[in-house]
């Protein structure tokens, strides 16, 4: 009679086994993790899982899906303080983070395109929402016109030689409080398309955030009426909606999104001394030597304000006072139009 030996596992072996095992769970577990948060998140809104975690671009849309959701939304931003969108690009993480979240609310900003092409092919059930559905856009004209993919050909060809040029259609939209009150409605839609359950929430949040943005339209209008037709002094053309609401006029230093040259700085010396400014606004995202020299030479106070609003009542009202502020410590000087 044939007799088989049994082959055993010795204990170094069994060991090793055991642990290639226990890795292999521990993978599958956290894949099935990873399958439920993203299913959580694509699926029928917050609840029992926890709040909906979206993504927006920028610190101000934080603040505007906050104000309409409240705890029933997460809220994650790609361009985070002290960054510019303009030469922003998403890490590693934020893709994978952004690949599970339930929606990636856009504002019509330069990078979002790219972003969205990218989760489209490895996050396809993420629900990707325009929030400029309906909203106005300015174009920027002379020699500070903006950014972005809807360039002219000429434009975009520039761009590719010198690096950051400005053609086309204006991004900035979060500073005008109206556009924004278009933009807050298209949030509390897309919220109670996914989330039909926080319906009553939305519409509160909705409620209370439009009336926030009519007393603080109201507010601004008031407190820049009497400076109708006044230019203020700032070094990125981020202002050019706030300056078209309240009648203002907005005039850059940077030149064609860059520093500018020994003859501009000349020509916006000339300009700033015959408008009597006193202010030169800077943003925090950018290096602002030629808003320095200009400063230094009409003898103008440096003074910071940042678009990127966290609370955007109160920093939208920030802005307002400081520059109220400047045509303030102007005085009686002579109004002039800040053509080019």
């Amino acid at each position: 009679m044939k007799r088989y030996r049994q082959v055993g596992i010795g204990r170094p072996r069994a060991r090793l086994v055991a642990a290639w095992i226990g890795c292999a769970v521990m993978f599958i577990c956290a894949c099935d993790s990873k399958r439920d948060n993203a299913a959580a998140n694509t699926g029928s809104g917050a609840g029992a899982a926890g709040p909906l975690r979206v993504f927006v671009s920028i610190l101000p849309q934080a603040d505007f899906v906050k104000r309409i959701a409240g705890s029933r939304v997460e809220v994650e931003v790609m361009v985070g303080p002290g960054q510019s969108h303009h030469t922003y690009e998403p890490t590693p993480r934020q893709v994978n983070r952004l690949a599970e979240a339930g929606a990636y609310f856009q504002i019509g900003l330069p990078f979002e395109r790219a972003v969205c092409e990218r989760i489209a092919r490895i996050a396809p059930s993420i629900r990707l929402i325009d929030t400029t559905a309906g909203v106005s856009f300015r174009e920027m004209t002379g020699c500070c016109a903006t950014h972005d993919e809807y360039a002219s050909d000429g434009a975009k060809q520039a761009a590719t030689a010198t690096g950051h040029t400005h053609a086309g259609r204006d991004p900035h939209i979060w500073l005008s409080p109206r556009r924004v009150t278009s933009q807050a409605r298209n949030i509390r839609d897309a919220l109670v398309r996914i989330d039909p359950a926080g319906t009553s929430e939305y519409d509160a949040g909705l409620t209370r955030f439009e009336r926030e943005l009519s007393e603080l339209d109201g507010r601004v209008r008031d407190r820049l009426k009497s400076y109708a037709g006044r230019a203020f002094l700032v070094f990125h053309p981020a202002y050019g909606y706030f300056a078209d609401e309240y009648g203002l006029e907005q005039v850059a230093v940077e030149e064609d999104g860059k520093e500018p040259s020994a003859r501009r700085l000349v020509e916006l010396v000339a300009r700033a001394r015959a408008l009597g400014l006193k202010r030169v606004f800077v943003q925090p995202q950018f290096a602002v030597g030629g808003a320095k020299a200009v400063a230094e030479a009409i003898g103008a106070k440096i003074v910071a304000l940042d678009p990127m609003t966290v609370d955007y009542v109160r920093d939208l009202w920030t802005l307002t006072e400081r520059v109220a502020e400047g045509f303030e410590a102007q005085g009686d000087s002579p109004v002039a139009a800040a053509k080019d």
